[in-house]
């Protein structure tokens, strides 16, 4: 016998971002902050910027995205979680004073992932397997430390 007070789950979550968790509505108001602030086209100010600040060329951004889609893949992450990896790498690139070489920009890469899935998924791997998939390049203290 069914329970004609309960109602049917709804299938499709994705577009209520500030559900997702306790943190999302607070990222949501700092990237619309900034983009209030600069007025800015993240891509148009990344690959016009002076080369000085960032190794990174439109290539480089192109095959990290498609890594991080398959990484997120493996660790069945869902879409907007990698949105915001990108997202959050974008935004580092544009506005961080550190600068991203070639050597840490993957490194950037699984740190962006890893905190969008911190904040996006209910289950998220555990730190150690975010530095697995880079091949042991990097460490736990490397990926905390970006």
């Amino acid at each position: 016998m069914q329970n004609e007070n309960l109602k049917p789950a709804e299938t499709d979550n994705s577009h209520k971002l500030s559900e997702i968790g306790p943190y999302m509505s607070e990222i949501e108001a700092y990237i619309q902050r900034l983009d209030d602030t600069y007025n800015v086209n993240v891509l148009t100010k990344l690959f016009t910027k002076s080369s000085d600040s960032t190794e990174v060329t439109l290539d480089m951004r192109k095959i990290l995205v498609k890594w991080i889609v398959q990484v997120a893949e493996k660790f069945k992450a869902n879409q907007e979680t990698v949105h915001i990896s990108i997202q959050i790498i974008d935004y580092i690139l544009v506005f961080s004073h550190k600068k991203i070489t070639k050597t840490n920009f993957q490194l950037l890469g699984i740190s962006a992932l890893f905190v969008a899935s911190k904040y996006n998924e209910i289950y998220t791997p555990e730190a150690k397997k975010y530095i697995y998939v880079c091949d042991g390049l990097y460490t736990l203290e490397d990926l905390f430390g970006m």
